[in-house]
């Protein structure tokens, strides 16, 4: 599509006006490519269950009538920096924006943002000169996105989509680093390992990827589609890897050179790292590998298979076969070789293979009503209980197991697979464990009639540690990743909010934000020092912006303070030299009445309001959203 062309900068006479919208032209559907079969190793008949589907959590939290995406993409649209500085305009938001005319700007030259909206210069006060994107939305709640620099003086803004929706639907798209979870997108957003902006949109019905390096004018199509998607973006192999789920499974594989190109279209599809997916077509199981196009077969007629797993390497398959009434575990090596792994027996549950190893894991098995964890090929149980579940560590040298006669009555283990050893950590009531960001320890959550109790110890169950005990219910518990510190949420009989800071290696702790009428984290500085929140102490106050030093007996700070009832706060960040503030907000009725305002941490300086009808959409120093590192606690039960 054609650039959309300005109104000459020069003009003298300044107009608040409305930029043509310019018709986008169709996005071209990736090109298609048909699966090649090099088949490298038939393996196995056996039996055909759907690949158990695989849950990601995700912690973002959205953002309330957080501005989003519509049409292709769009050209840069601003006025050339020569231009720009021979235009009378701009030296008046030169000087608008000058010390001692910013109070003047705020409360009589708002007429101005809408011009610089249109004349695509912005100037701010202080900053690091990163990159941030601004949603600017209309009555439609239709969006414009547009890139800007913070901090830096005459910089150009460059307009990435026009016309766009809100995204709705159930495709996601997950971002992958080094085998780890590292959020999702929905709308724009940054990815600094890649030195790239995605974009994940609705258009029309139609959900669309697209890419662009930070200061070019248009986007690149990397996919779109009618039906539901589960992408993955892998940021160290620099990939995209694309389930896409109509009748059948489609997979999608790109190198983010090109469009996406369809690889595999099969039964079911799903994908297995940023180079493989795991396809089941025509009762047949096989690897397909994107580097070598190729498919590596791994089980043949698996129709009487009622479930399979695969090793992490991918190269070796466990199965389920039942027989009538009884369950049995096998698994087929990379040679083709058929192990017997279990007993026939009621059930087979909860299987997994140890991480790092294509030949070891460990099994839930009910025989004869007992159920007991197991080893492969092993025979005797290593613990037998009627309640159990149990995790692998990162580093597959323990297994985690909570295993109990009720409820009421629980114990959790420390299992050495190396030295086939299970230590005893803990007995309790109502016991949950859980990994935190140092993949050498866990916590234990125990919650009795009266109190809950946190510990914390070594995965290979040494050094237990109290490090909380109270009758308060703890409705979240999480840590902000490098801080040496357990953050608990609590809400009290009057659902009064309160954030309790615990020590990690002593019962020791102080509440940093107690008993407000309502509180939500934002954010926290980059040093890990400050929490951003908004909420009210008390009913009747007034809703507002808010910092508080993590330290025993802060002070709270308000930055910012608003008595109207519409007023909503979106988001917030902290500059990346950690002095100020940028936050997003509701300011009135109409969906358009948005603003970007930045504020001093010191809560000495009024706000000052950045950008009118705006919302930030995603800042590239940081995360707009409180990203906290969440203590998932498992399951108590397995059956």
């Amino acid at each position: 599509m054609a650039a959309e062309k300005e109104s000459d900068p020069k003009e003298k006479e300044v107009k608040k006006t409305t930029p043509k919208k310019a018709v986008p032209k169709k996005a071209a559907a990736p090109k298609k490519k048909a699966a090649t079969k090099k088949t490298t190793a038939a393996k196995k008949p056996a039996p055909k269950k759907k690949a158990p589907s695989k849950k990601t959590v995700a912690t973002k939290k959205a953002a309330p009538k957080k501005a989003s995406p519509k049409k292709a993409a769009t050209k840069n649209v601003a006025a050339s920096k020569t231009a720009a500085q021979e235009s009378p305009i701009t030296d008046s938001i030169k000087k608008l924006f000058s010390g001692e005319n910013k109070a003047l700007f705020i409360g009589a030259n708002l007429l101005f943002l809408a011009v610089i909206a249109i004349v695509l210069i912005c100037v701010f006060s202080g900053g690091s000169g990163k990159g941030m994107i601004l949603a600017f939305r209309d009555s439609d709640y239709e969006v414009d996105l547009y890139t800007v620099e913070y901090g830096k003086e005459n910089r150009e803004t460059v307009r990435i989509l026009k016309n766009i929706d809100t995204f709705t639907g159930s495709s996601y798209l997950i971002k992958m680093n080094e085998g780890e979870w590292s959020g999702s997108i929905s709308g724009a957003q940054f990815v600094p390992e890649l030195d790239k902006i995605i974009f994940m949109y609705n258009d029309d019905g139609e959900t669309i990827i697209e890419q662009m390096q930070f200061g070019k004018a248009e986007p690149e199509l990397l996919f779109q589609t009618e039906n539901e998607m589960t992408g993955f973006l892998y940021l160290d192999e620099g990939r995209l890897m694309i389930e896409e789920h109509d009748n059948n499974a489609l997979c999608h594989y790109s190198d983010l050179k090109d469009e996406a190109e369809r690889v595999v279209k099969s039964d079911t599809c799903h994908i297995k790292g940023p180079n493989n997916f795991l396809v089941e077509d025509n009762d047949d199981l096989f690897i397909y590998d994107v580097n070598r196009d190729e498919e590596i077969m791994l089980l043949k007629d698996i129709d009487d298979i009622s479930n399979y797993y695969i090793s992490g390497d991918l190269s070796t398959v466990a199965y389920i076969v039942e027989d009538m009434e009884d369950e049995q575990l096998f698994m087929l090596d990379k040679d083709g070789d058929e192990i017997e792994l279990s007993d026939e027996i009621d059930r087979v549950a909860r299987v997994f293979f140890q991480p790092g190893s294509n030949d070891d894991g460990l099994y839930i098995g009910i025989d004869k009503g007992d159920p007991g964890i197991y080893r492969f090929s092993e025979g005797n149980a290593i613990i037998e209980e009627n309640y159990m579940t149990y995790l692998f560590d990162e580093s597959g040298k323990y297994a985690i197991i909570l295993a109990g006669s009720d409820y009421d009555d629980i114990t959790i283990y420390s299992y050495n697979m190396g030295k086939d050893d299970l230590v005893e950590i803990y007995s309790g009531e109502e016991l949950e464990f859980g990994f935190s960001d140092d993949p050498d320890s866990i916590f234990i959550v125990e919650y009795d009639q009266d109190d809950t109790v946190i510990f914390t110890c070594n995965v290979s169950g040494k050094g237990l540690t109290k490090i909380y005990d109270d009758d308060l219910n703890i409705a979240n518990a999480y840590k902000i990743p490098g801080v040496d510190k357990l953050f608990n949420d609590i809400y009290d009989e009057n659902f009064d909010f309160s954030l309790i800071v615990n020590s990690l290696d002593e019962e020791e702790n102080f509440v940093l934000i107690e008993e407000w009428h309502d509180a939500q984290i934002l954010n926290y500085s980059p040093d890990g020092r400050y929490f951003v929140f908004h909420g009210k102490e008390d009913q009747n106050d007034d809703h507002g912006l808010f910092i508080v030093e993590i330290k025993e007996d802060a002070d709270i700070v308000e930055l910012h303070e608003v008595d109207e009832d519409y007023f909503i706060y979106y988001n917030a960040v902290f500059t990346e030299n950690g002095k100020y503030v940028l936050f997003s907000a509701q300011t009135g009725d109409a969906p358009e009445d948005t603003a970007v305002f930045e504020v001093h941490i010191s809560g000495k300086e009024n706000a000052v309001e950045l950008f009118e009808e705006a919302v930030l959409e995603d800042v590239e120093w940081g995360d707009l959203v409180f990203e906290s590192y969440r203590i998932y606690l498992s399951p108590a039960t397995i059956h």
